[in-house]
C-alpha cells in the first residue's frame, strides 16, 4: 500500500492540488452534462458519445475551482444557450461554438456580482448608511 505522499509524488502534483481536483471534476461533469444535454441535434452528440465528454473547453483549472460551487448555475447558462443556438436555425453545433458557449457560460458565472443580501441589516447603524447610500444614488440618477 502507499502512502499518500508518494501518491503526489507519483503523480507530481502537490497535496494542494490533489484537495482541489474534485473541484474540476465536479464543475468538468457539470459543464459534460449540460454539453450533452444541449447538444441533441448537434453533429458532436450524433457522431460519437464519447466525443462530447473528450471536449476540451480550454478552461484553467482556476476557472474550474472557482465555479464548482456553482455548477447549477453553469449548466443552466450552458443549456439555455445551446437551446437558443439550436432554435435560432443553426443545424448543427460544431466543436469551436460548444467550446465557446462553454467557456463563456463559466467567464459569466466567475464575474458575475454577489448577489444583494435578502434582507436589511439588523444593525441599526449598517440600516442608516444603506438608506444614505440610496439617497446618494437616487440623487445622482436624477442630476
Amino acid at each position: 500500500m502507499y502512502s499518500t505522499r508518494q501518491v503526489w509524488s507519483t503523480f507530481g502534483i502537490s497535496r494542494a492540488q490533489a484537495y482541489r481536483l474534485p473541484d474540476v471534476t465536479r464543475a468538468l461533469a457539470a459543464i459534460h452534462g449540460a454539453v450533452a444535454a444541449g447538444t441533441k441535434t448537434s453533429r458532436t452528440r450524433d457522431t460519437d458519445p464519447a466525443a462530447v465528454a473528450a471536449l476540451d473547453y480550454g478552461l484553467s483549472q482556476r476557472a474550474l475551482i472557482t465555479v464548482s460551487g456553482c455548477t447549477d448555475d453553469v449548466a443552466e447558462l450552458i443549456t439555455r444557450r445551446l437551446a437558443a443556438l439550436a432554435y435560432s436555425g443553426l443545424q448543427a453545433l460544431d466543436e469551436p461554438t460548444v467550446r465557446a458557449v462553454a467557456r463563456q457560460a463559466v467567464r459569466d458565472v466567475r464575474t458575475a456580482p454577489p448577489p444583494s443580501p435578502a434582507s436589511p441589516s439588523a444593525d441599526p447603524n449598517v440600516a442608516a448608511l444603506c438608506a444614505v447610500v440610496n439617497d446618494l444614488v437616487a440623487s445622482a440618477v436624477t442630476a
